[in-house]
């Protein structure tokens, strides 16, 4: 059974939807999607050559109320970046937090190995101690944002 066109417009004033309008806006909205992902990876999420990185190599508990952090820090030679250190305990809980920044001058406070170097970026190790709580047995880099 077909329905006519008319006699639903006569009787509710509506008309039926076009196929050719119903595929526009399925592209319309696709193209939409590609576009907010795209701004997304590219623009916030995406790869950006210029930020600092740090990974943790090595730790060391020299007491129950201290942790040494052994560090990689990447990031462009002549910036100043800022890395948020923290301490777990056995339940992965925050026992320990420190907030470290790192200049275009390495030997300012922390003592540096240079590991390697590009056009663009540094990896110097650092060893970075600071105090907890209670007894930590692992550590982490939160994350590490220029200045």
């Amino acid at each position: 059974m077909s329905i006519d066109p008319g006699l639903l417009e006569s009787r509710y004033g509506i008309k039926p939807k076009s196929k050719a309008r119903n595929r526009t806006l399925v592209i319309a909205f696709a193209a939409i999607l590609v576009a907010a992902f795209a701004i997304w990876q590219f623009g916030i999420g995406g790869y950006n050559a210029s930020a600092a990185t740090a990974e943790v190599v090595g730790y060391q508990v020299p007491s129950e109320r201290q942790i040494t952090l052994n560090i990689n820090l990447t990031k462009p030679g002549s910036a100043t970046a800022t890395c948020a250190l923290q301490a777990l305990n056995v339940n992965f809980g925050v026992v320990g937090y420190k907030e470290v920044t790192f200049g275009p001058d390495p030997a300012k406070g922390q003592p540096s190995d240079m590991l390697t170097t590009d056009s663009s970026q540094t990896t110097h190790q650092y060893a970075l101690t600071f105090n907890t709580t209670e007894l930590a047995v692992s550590g982490v880099v939160d994350s590490c944002w220029l200045n």
